[in-house]
């Protein structure tokens, strides 16, 4: 069974929480009228968009690959987080080598890079040599967003509490501060050829979260250009992210994971090879060596 349980921000007691079609981040609070610890969930940005249509170009691509299309959606999203590992470690002012092994989300194995992955992350350093360092400063990388912001009369669905358009949390890839003007900006990295509006849904709602003045789009290894990348700032839609919420709420229709007990192992109690199974005459039951012996039918009064 498929479950991740990672502790993102330890000092703030944040955790995400994945599992084969979910993703969430919990923390743990306290609860105001007991006073004991309880756990505080919140969907993930990348989980509510994943519900807003994804449009004609996907349907296309449905259409084009039948049968293998979620085997290259998974491959594609495999590729994705491991090129998101290494930008990571450069963003944090380290080496990435060839050799280097980073955690895959599909085996849940360390593995080296393949050629692909390894130019996606040579492309992310070509943008930052080329254009990136001239234009902005690296101001976060990999931070945690979970917003804090209470509901009031004046701020309509502007909040966090449920129900508000800021009742998420996220992983942001990069935050950026511009050098002509200082504003920031929040940047998610893509290894995708085409901008979703799950894409634009994610970096407003982040950047609507934290204040930024705007938000862009860096795709690695895109092959329609020379240059290997792409930068594109993108209008801020809160009415896309209104949207997939609305059908988020429907679709989930709770604030939780779905929890269940299960047992850590299942079987049939089957005879085993060996075991010796008779048949109690009268009964029409079967019985093995080993079981204590059943109880013989009472014989019932004839009628008269």
């Amino acid at each position: 069974m498929k479950k991740e349980i990672v502790h993102v921000d330890k000092e703030r007691g944040i955790a995400r929480v994945t599992t084969l079609d979910e993703r969430w981040y919990s923390r743990e609070i306290e609860d105001p009228t007991t006073g004991l610890p309880v756990i505080q969930f919140r969907p993930s940005i990348t989980y509510i968009g994943k519900f807003y249509p994804k449009g004609k170009g996907y349907e296309n691509f449905l259409k084009k690959n039948g049968d293998e299309a979620e085997i290259i959606r998974d491959l594609a999203g495999e590729r994705g987080s491991k090129v998101h590992q290494a930008i990571e470690v450069l963003n944090n002012g380290e080496e990435v080598k060839m050799g280097d092994k980073f955690m895959s989300n599909i085996t849940g194995q360390l593995e080296e890079l393949t050629p692909d992955e390894y130019y996606g992350v040579m492309t992310y350093k070509k943008w930052w040599d080329e254009e990136g360092s001239k234009e902005y400063d690296i101001i976060e990388a990999e931070d945690i967003i979970w917003p804090d912001v209470p509901k009031t009369p004046e701020n309509g669905d502007l909040h966090s509490e449920p129900g508000g358009i800021l009742h998420f949390a996220a992983t942001r890839d990069i935050r950026l501060r511009r050098k002509s003007d200082g504003t920031t900006g929040t940047v998610d990295v893509k290894t995708s050829k085409d901008i979703y509006p799950s894409h634009i849904i994610q970096v407003s709602a982040i950047a609507e979260a934290c204040g930024d003045a705007w938000q862009a789009i860096l795709q690695v290894n895109y092959t329609r250009t020379q240059k290997g990348y792409k930068f594109t700032e993108v209008e801020r839609r809160l009415d896309l992210l209104r949207a997939a919420i609305t059908i988020h709420s429907y679709e989930t229709g709770g604030e939780k994971p779905l929890q269940r007990d299960f047992p850590l192992s299942l079987t049939l109690n089957l005879p085993k090879e060996g075991d010796v199974v008779t048949v109690v005459a009268g009964t029409g039951t079967t019985a093995r060596q080993d079981d204590p012996a059943p109880k013989a039918a009472k014989p019932t009064k004839k009628a008269a």
